[in-house]
């Protein structure tokens, strides 16, 4: 039983060190694990599922990803389009202005003071332009009169694993945490209730954890200025 769970540990920690994490090792992992064989209980596709399901899961629980882009705003036109793997916003910033934007919905737009005389954008809101389109794009509260490079950071979306793709956008922290809630995941579908909620606090654990070591590192700082975004005024 003891050189079992070291087993399972030196796996654990190269999966965790490893440039390239694919499917296939994840699914290696998780049968490991689990004792489990495609022909006893799960194909490879089902596990496949599985594990980009949870690298989902993760990825929004984490919050820890920040991505950075910009555009240069252009005379009279208030609306741009953000990269496609755009979630949800962190903080925009006017660097021509030295200036923060912040955030405000749609309906409120019509409560911005129109007495104060402004030469740049202060408010910025988030949309989809149309029904059928699956791109993100920010509207301003002022029409640029000038050229100004506008900043912003955010969460992009989790970025799945194919059988052809070696990498997630997950950083190797939360490696443990995807193998746990799998195999969370795959017990609920065996009706294995104990032992599924057993995993899940496991992952849940591992999550905590892995945000609080990932947040001391300089790697994710990305220097965010200290903007604090309002839904409103």
């Amino acid at each position: 039983m003891i050189k079992k769970i070291l087993l399972l540990l030196a796996l654990l920690n190269l999966l965790n060190s490893a440039e390239a994490t694919s499917l296939a090792q994840f699914r290696f992992v998780v049968r490991d694990i689990m004792e489990d064989s495609a022909t006893r209980h799960h194909s490879d596709a089902t596990i496949d599922s599985a594990v980009n399901r949870t690298i989902v899961f993760v990825t929004n629980a984490c919050s820890c990803i920040v991505a950075k882009d910009s555009f240069n705003t252009v005379s009279a036109t208030k609306e741009y389009v953000l990269k496609a793997d755009f979630k949800t916003i962190q903080a925009v910033y006017n660097s021509d202005k030295k200036a923060g934007l912040y955030q405000i919905s749609v309906e409120n737009l019509g409560k911005i003071n129109p007495i104060v005389t402004r030469t740049h954008p202060s408010y910025f809101y988030i949309f989809g332009r149309r029904q059928n389109d699956t791109l993100y794009w920010m509207g301003l509260d002022f029409t640029p009169t000038e050229v100004n490079k506008i900043y912003y950071w955010y969460f992009p979306k989790a970025k799945k694993l194919t059988s052809g793709a070696v990498a997630t956008n997950l950083p190797d922290e939360f490696h443990t945490a995807v193998i746990y809630r799998t195999i969370e995941e795959l017990y609920a579908r065996e009706y294995e209730y104990e032992k599924s909620i057993l995993w899940g606090t496991r992952a849940d654990k591992e999550i905590i954890i892995a945000k609080s070591s990932k947040f001391r590192q300089p790697d994710v700082i990305l220097e965010i200025p200290k903007i604090v975004k309002q839904e409103g005024l």
